[in-house]
């Protein structure tokens, strides 16, 4: 396969309905650490 390195990128489209409240709140969940502790480790 061969790769166009002048072709122009392509841009993402963004939902404009997206509230304010909802971009913070996923980014909240975004940033939230999921830690998985095994028994054996402590």
């Amino acid at each position: 396969m061969t790769v166009d390195y002048d072709a122009p990128r392509r841009t993402q489209v963004e939902p404009e309905d997206e509230s304010l409240e909802d971009l913070a709140g996923r980014r909240n969940d975004a940033a939230t650490a999921v830690l998985d502790v095994d028994d054996s480790d402590v």
